[in-house]
């Protein structure tokens, strides 16, 4: 019996460390994913769920995108409204938004931490960008 728990516990030690590591590799590909990824189109639906806020754009081909992440910038719920025009360029984490008369506001759109700047998967060319997006997390 001794045996068998000199060889389980090294296992399950070792499997909840790799359970840890592909979590945070995978937090860590979603925000890169995140910030990949671009899209232009109209704000058509908002709603809140138990979890988080939704919102529906309709881009420029007649798609519709549903957004519900809890790493957005926090002013950008408070300041997105039906009917905005949103630009999210592709590798780049800023967004635009265009209200119904005109003006435009530039924010940050992904918050970044700062273990995931440090983080292996993390690109390197973006470590020092977009600073501001990591101001809400203490080091």
């Amino acid at each position: 019996m001794s045996k068998l728990k000199i060889l389980i516990i090294p296992f399950l030690f070792g499997f909840i460390a790799w359970s840890v590591f592909m979590e945070y590799r995978n937090e860590t590909k979603w925000l890169v994913e995140s910030i990949q990824s671009g899209f232009k189109g109209d704000v058509v639906e908002m709603f809140h769920t138990n979890r988080s806020f939704v919102f529906k754009i309709l881009d420029e081909r007649g798609d519709t995108i549903e957004i519900s992440k809890a790493t957005l910038n926090p002013k950008f719920y408070s300041t997105i409204e039906l009917n905005m025009h949103l630009i999210k360029p592709r590798n780049e984490n800023y967004i635009v938004m265009v209200n119904i008369s005109g003006d435009t506001a530039k924010m940050y759109y992904e918050g970044i931490s700062w273990d995931a700047r440090d983080n292996y998967f993390f690109p390197q060319e973006w470590k020092s960008k977009w600073l501001e997006s990591s101001e809400w997390d203490s080091k």
